[in-house]
């Protein structure tokens, strides 16, 4: 473009989006994770949750769809055209932000305060077929407007929720560092510093890509060898970079995925990152999370007698930075049919001991999926879902776990249950239903009351 073409009103406000200075956070996140059911194992959807600062990162997901092929109708000129599209920056103005299509249904959240929120979604694009797309919020979530598509990518179908990898190239979760970097991933990574407006490939390490997460400064990549259908299998590892790099590359730890494993997640407490493994059939030794260190991986201790299998723990860290640790588990003792009762346990000096809370206190409906947050060393949340015959349930507790009750006043319970929960920080909650609607929902009293937030413009 020549000067003469370029309009002084857009320089002025690209100038000022370049000046914005990243606010340190951690992330609230969770991982919609996508696979065919096993037909000796009753299907499981997995997820955590894990922040420290009110100003920090909200990241969440669910993920459903069709299945995409080339060639589709794009829904903006920023559509990505695969692994090795590269698209041109281009400025968007005011006057040119589009509407969020109607049939807009959101598959993960990326909040990094100052206002900015980013949510990756799936939308109709023609041919019976469901396309990625990316909206953004400059205003906390009042108005929402399309920010780029994917039309060479796959979404993961519903209801199937049973594992990590989705198709080659698929994208189906977003992360953002900062109102312009930011990660969208599925089996590969895709990388934006325009905002969500462009992305290009992203370097990383194995061949598919479990998790991506940040915490305003770094980001931490794990991926594994070889997954199939059912189970990841060969070499994983743990790759740590700075936001502004082209590519996670840099490995900090790796490990055998010993008889199979499901996925591998990472959560951040406040700085210091960890691994929390899902096993696929549980080893015999080195199953639990582990601490991500200059060093390398350190094994966090055991959670104890109270806990059942080793594959059904979660490992989430408060919205509070002085909060710490919680970690759930299947608890020994299990639970009624189309039920779990889940253990509790803390721990204040990063996995190096856990305080058991409760072993029998928090009992969740049809427990094939479950979420956890935590805003406090105090208030807590968890849900449940996955089956439309028994939906799911959701769980509040104020006194670190000890006592579950059902909120006062909870929002509608969705066909299939929750999808995720997360803790942005002071008292708030938000929780995902985990049908396909373009909307989430917010409490703002620790989790006794619920407004719908809707997405769409």
């Amino acid at each position: 473009m020549s000067n003469i073409d370029r309009d002084p009103v857009e320089e002025f406000f690209e100038r000022e989006r370049n000046q914005i200075v990243s606010q340190h956070g951690n992330d609230v996140h969770w991982r919609g994770i996508v696979r065919r059911a096993r037909a000796d194992r009753r299907s499981r959807f997995f997820g955590y949750v894990a922040g420290v600062a009110a100003s920090g990162l909200v990241i969440g997901g669910i993920t459903y769809g069709a299945v995409l092929h080339n060639g589709t109708v794009p829904l903006t000129t920023a559509t990505n055209g695969g692994r090795s599209a590269i698209q041109t920056p281009r400025p968007v103005a005011t006057g040119e932000q589009k509407p969020v299509p109607k049939s807009f249904a959101a598959m993960s959240i990326s909040n990094v305060g100052q206002g900015s929120i980013f949510v990756l979604g799936s939308s109709d694009c023609g041919n019976a077929r469901r396309c990625p797309v990316l909206i953004g919020s400059t205003d906390n979530g009042r108005t929402w407007h399309l920010l780029s598509s994917f039309t060479s990518s796959p979404v993961p179908e519903a209801p199937t929720r049973d594992s990590v990898v989705m198709e080659k190239h698929g994208r189906s979760q977003v992360r953002f560092a900062n109102a312009r970097i930011g990660w969208v991933f599925g089996a590969d990574i895709q990388y934006t510093t325009d905002g969500g407006k462009t992305f290009r490939p992203y370097g990383h390490l194995g061949q598919d890509v479990t998790d991506v997460e940040t915490d305003g400064t770094q980001v931490i990549v794990t991926s594994v060898d070889q997954c199939s259908n059912t189970v990841c299998k060969g070499t994983y590892h743990v790759a740590r970079a700075s936001i502004t790099a082209t590519g996670a590359t840099a490995e900090v730890g790796t490990g055998a995925t010993v008889r199979g494993l499901d996925d591998l997640q990472i959560v951040f407490d406040a700085k210091q990152p960890y691994v929390s493994p899902r096993w696929a059939l549980p080893p015999t030794s080195g199953f639990e999370p582990q601490r991500v260190t200059a060093g390398g991986l350190e094994p966090v201790s055991r959670l104890g007698g109270a806990c059942g299998s080793p594959s059904e723990q979660d490992l989430i860290a408060t919205a509070d930075p002085q909060g710490g640790l919680f970690a759930f588990c299947a608890a020994a003792g299990g639970g009624a049919a189309g039920s779990m009762g889940m253990a509790v346990f803390s721990s204040t000096d990063q996995g190096r001991s856990w305080t058991a809370v409760s072993s029998d206190a928090l009992i969740l409906v049809n427990p094939g999926s479950r979420f956890f947050a935590a805003a406090n060393a105090k208030d807590l949340l968890a849900v449940s879902g996955g089956d439309p015959a028994i939906h799911g349930s959701m769980k509040v507790s104020h006194d670190g776990g000890k006592i579950w009750t059902s909120p006062g006043a909870p929002p509608p319970m969705p066909t299939n249950g929750w999808a995720w929960v997360g803790a942005p920080g002071g008292k708030t909650f938000y929780a995902i239903s985990g049908d396909a609607v373009p909307a989430f929902w917010q409490s703002d009293d620790s989790g006794e009351t619920w407004t719908k937030v809707g997405l769409t413009s």
